[in-house]
């Protein structure tokens, strides 16, 4: 069964007006923490080895202030995308890469998930960061509601 992100990104994983991260670091350990709190995750430092093992293939800042990260993992209990945006621009270094962020979208997947529905998620979410008409619209999100709303509007009805 196909999964869409619609169904995955809920109000308690949506963080706006957060203080910029020091790095990285404090970026994964503050949102394993959150996923944790909700349920999505059992052991943080599990999920927290999946993201840099995933960080350890290839870069996950994707410019324009904006970061993907993502893994499997077995710890996680459903698959979510976290949506972070932070007050200001911090320094995210991925693999070779680095940038300003401001804009985090994190998708964890369980480890029994196929890779055509991780495959399939990651692209729905890469499809909607490269649209102008979505990322410009970025800082006006304040829930989760306004992030469908205005995917569903640029994909004009179609579900992600």
């Amino acid at each position: 069964m196909e999964i869409k992100i619609s169904s995955i990104i809920k109000e308690e994983l949506f963080h706006v007006d957060v203080d910029p991260f020091r790095d990285k670091e404090e970026l994964f350990d503050t949102c394993a923490r959150w996923l944790a709190e909700e349920n999505v995750v059992k052991d943080i430092q599990q999920l927290k080895e999946a993201l840099y093992h995933r960080e350890s293939i290839g870069s996950t800042y994707l410019g324009n202030y904006i970061a993907l990260p993502h893994a499997k993992g077995v710890s996680v209990e459903y698959s979510s995308v976290l949506f972070c945006r932070t007050k200001s621009p911090f320094m995210y270094q991925s693999n070779d890469e680095e940038g300003e962020v401001k804009y985090i979208f994190m998708l964890i997947i369980p480890e029994n998930e196929t890779n055509d529905g991780y495959i399939h998620m990651l692209a729905s979410i890469a499809k909607l960061l490269a649209m102008d008409e979505f990322t410009s619209k970025l800082d006006g999100f304040k829930n989760a509601e306004d992030f469908i709303n205005c995917a569903l509007e640029v994909r004009e009805g179609e579900d992600l």
